[in-house]
């Protein structure tokens, strides 16, 4: 008898750890969930610039290679505006999907906001992530979105390219990749542009890069 406060005392103070045990799991769940875009299930882009800092950091710490690439949906306010956004929203999920299915666990894909996605590539050049880019450009355009029986939306997207060469900031890169976007955009969209290049075909080919201001 004179033991039974005691083990009732255990019992509380493992109680109150499970309790808190609890606490700190479903905080950690609201966190993951918190970090995830809702519609399209990809990372938020707030989590960007860290890891952005990671990877710039191992490429001038262990001579890694890593691109980015920033992807925009081609007329997307045309979509929203002739089909509804329940449509528009279809079609951002199809080119989340397309994304998932054409990247490396490894990678990094983000929401970036609106019809924006950004991919970060670890481990590749500006020629590997060149033909990425031109891989998931063929992909979506070569799927379109079905919105009823008998009717079909074409999808094309432009991609602007830049690897880590492009600065030493999360800010810089990002800059860059948005520079060689909007390059694609005005050649006339459903296109790749690579920072400091012409073409994809450029790069490829190994011409050398103009001068990236």
């Amino acid at each position: 008898r004179a033991l039974m406060p005691a083990s009732l005392r255990t019992v509380r103070q493992c109680l109150e750890q499970i309790r808190h045990l609890q606490t700190m799991l479903f905080e950690r769940i609201g966190k993951l969930d918190s970090g995830s875009d809702t519609l399209t299930n990809l990372l938020n882009r707030r989590f960007l610039p860290t890891v952005l800092r990671r990877e710039i950091e191992l490429s001038a710490s262990n001579a890694t290679d890593f691109a980015v690439l920033l992807i925009d949906l081609d007329h997307f306010k045309a979509i929203n505006d002739h089909y509804g956004h329940e449509t528009g929203d279809r079609a951002l999920q199809q080119v989340a999907n397309t994304l998932t299915h054409n990247t490396r666990g490894s990678d990094y894909l983000f929401r970036y906001g609106g019809e924006e996605f950004v991919v970060v590539l670890v481990g590749v050049d500006a020629v590997q992530a060149s033909v990425i880019a031109e891989t998931i450009r063929r992909i979506i355009a070569a799927t379109p979105l079905q919105v009823g029986n008998d009717t079909t939306i074409s999808l094309t997207a432009s991609i602007g390219v830049a690897d880590q060469r492009a600065g030493r900031s999360p800010e810089a890169v990002i800059k860059a990749a948005d520079k060689a976007l909007y390059a694609a955009k005005n050649a006339g969209r459903n296109c790749v542009r690579v920072h400091g290049q012409r073409s994809v075909s450029d790069i490829v080919a190994g011409k050398p890069a103009a001068s990236a201001h």
